[in-house]
């Protein structure tokens, strides 16, 4: 199997993208889930739905997939379908299984989906986050 390249957000699919919004707040990070249309904040609502909107790099301003924008900057917004794949984040702590079913923390990264919470995708790799002190990246595809 060939390697998926980690220095995009976007692994696969051609997500909707805008720059219609300014960050409401310092820290989203490419590969955060968000939310708004004006002014984007990470996702707020752990379990909750919403369209699948990922923060994306700024490769045309030379910018990676770690630099973060700053409260006021443009940013670049992805909006994935069911079948897209991205690198998106989970919490330190987390450890989510190959082909567990993720949902929103709450805070831009994703977690195991519980019961109640909304689905937003299935992890791609397994990655053991429960020593980390940061969150770090996942392969993901979206439902």
């Amino acid at each position: 199997m060939t390697a998926l390249p980690r220095n995009v957000i976007t692994l696969m699919g051609q997500p909707n993208q805008n720059e219609q919004g300014n960050a409401g707040e310092a820290g989203i990070i490419p590969g955060m889930a968000v939310q708004g249309s004006l002014t984007i904040m990470r996702h707020a609502t752990a379990g909750g739905d919403g369209p699948r909107l990922f923060a994306l790099e700024r490769q045309e301003m030379g910018q990676g997939i770690n630099v973060a924008y700053s409260s006021g900057d443009r940013v670049k917004v992805g909006s994935f379908s069911k079948g897209d794949r991205v690198y998106a984040f989970i919490p330190a702590t987390a450890n989510i299984p190959i082909d567990g079913l993720l949902t929103s923390n709450g805070d831009g990264t994703m977690k195991t989906k519980g019961a109640t919470d909304a689905a937003w995708g299935k992890a791609l790799e397994a990655v053991n986050n429960a020593a980390g002190g940061t969150a770090v990246r996942i392969r993901m595809e979206v439902m």
